[in-house]
């Protein structure tokens, strides 16, 4: 069997006392107190990083109240008349909604109307399409419709046959006597609230 090692005993003093141990010896050592120039410089750190979150915070929060507009009066004025248009636009589809018509539908049927009495003929879609301020594809979808409700007649142009021929039926005519005055009231009405307001 092995012979065990003796355990080291503390180191003894001359007299047999356990010697003292020396200054900070197997002890945690003692954090450094930071001078009173340290502190003030960790203090302003800290406040200028707190103001900085807080301004990038307001910026993103609330816009600033001296900056220019963005948009011009004349952009403004045309949203407010386009807003206008479309409560007056409104107003006439809820007129003619008995009627079974669309406020696009009479806008092309009253345009084929003043487009007929110009030329005293039936007139092309191109033509309609001028008169209604629409685009081509628009336009022969509702004259299409139109012509699916009786209120128009499409024939072929002679010679081109890419092109339409229109002209409203007695239908059609009779619809307009009928919603003319539905549409002039929905009208007087829409220019007398503004100037009221």
């Amino acid at each position: 069997m092995a012979a065990q090692k003796p355990l080291k005993s503390a180191p003894t003093s001359s007299k047999g006392e356990a010697s003292p141990r020396r200054k900070g010896e197997g002890e945690s050592p003692t954090p450094r107190r930071k001078s009173e120039s340290e502190t003030e410089a960790q203090r302003r750190r800290s406040d200028g990083a707190a103001s900085r979150r807080k301004g990038a915070s307001a910026g993103s929060s609330a816009p600033n109240s001296t900056r220019a507009p963005r948009l011009s009066k004349n952009v403004l004025a045309g949203f407010a008349l386009w807003r206008d248009a479309m409560r007056w636009q409104r107003g006439v589809d809820r007129a003619v909604r008995a009627l079974g018509l669309t406020h696009t539908q009479l806008l092309v049927l009253a345009a084929l109307e003043r487009a007929f009495l110009r030329a005293d003929d039936a007139v092309s879609q191109t033509v309609i399409a001028a008169e209604a301020d629409l685009d081509p594809v628009t336009t022969s979808t509702v004259l299409r419709t139109l012509e699916q409700n009786g209120l128009v007649d499409r024939g072929i142009t002679f010679g081109d046959k890419r092109a339409w021929r229109v002209i409203l039926t007695s239908r059609a005519e009779r619809l307009l006597e009928t919603a003319a005055p539905l549409m002039e009231e929905a009208s007087a009405e829409f220019f007398g609230s503004r100037k009221r307001a």
